[in-house]
């Protein structure tokens, strides 16, 4: 379960079981003994089944050195749970808390646990779909602009338009070259309309060269 505290009954104290344990030489040690196996218990990846590792056993010998207790007392403690019916060893000598999923309420921690997982996927998917919603808009309000072309291709393709529609000056600067159609007689200036006075108009000096 990969849960990190057991369930206790605040009334443990008063339980006859374990009035009846603290009564015996070393109880207050047997308690303790039954409160590790519980923590081992849940720690365990089969939950209720106290286990050093996958499928190996603890035995009386491994319990006295990983909980601190006298041999003699875990052998004691050991013999008396499996007297009350609190404990079951199985044939692979595996120790099993009996009701230990009842007790410890696993199945509710499992349901709450998935629930939250399903919520939390919900969630998850409704924030994604926020999001995406807010990025098609800001794309179409022009704060986003989503292109497969390159910055280059842009800068190549706006050049071209310039060229195109806007008029450019010769390399002299001297005069405007303009991009249009010569729907005027040759003699005739195209700037002035003036006829040209030896080869040239009298009034702007246009050659008529275009």
């Amino acid at each position: 379960m990969n849960l990190s505290f057991i369930k206790l009954d605040i009334n443990i104290l008063n339980d006859s079981k374990i009035k009846f344990i603290r009564k015996m030489p070393d109880g207050d040690k047997i308690l303790v003994l039954w409160l590790g196996l519980l923590c081992l218990g849940m720690k365990s990846g089969e939950p209720g089944v106290v286990e050093i590792g996958d499928g190996i056993p603890f035995t009386a010998e491994t319990l006295s050195i990983e909980l601190d207790i006298q041999l003699n007392t875990v052998k004691l403690g050991l013999e008396t749970f499996v007297k009350f019916k609190m404990l079951e060893i199985w044939k692979n000598k595996e120790l099993f808390i009996v009701n230990f999923e009842k007790h410890q309420a696993l199945g509710k921690i499992r349901k709450a646990k998935e629930q939250s997982r399903i919520t939390s996927k919900k969630h998850r998917s409704k924030v994604k779909k926020l999001t995406a919603v807010t990025v098609t808009q800001s794309s179409r309000d022009g704060h986003v602009i989503n292109s497969d072309k390159t910055d280059i291709e842009l800068d190549q393709e706006l050049e071209k338009n310039l060229h195109q529609n806007v008029s450019t000056n010769d390399v002299d600067g001297s005069s405007i070259r303009i991009s249009h159609e010569n729907n005027f007689p040759e003699n005739i200036c195209q700037l002035c309309k003036e006829p040209f006075v030896d080869g040239h108009c009298p009034t702007c000096g246009w050659e008529g060269d275009f």
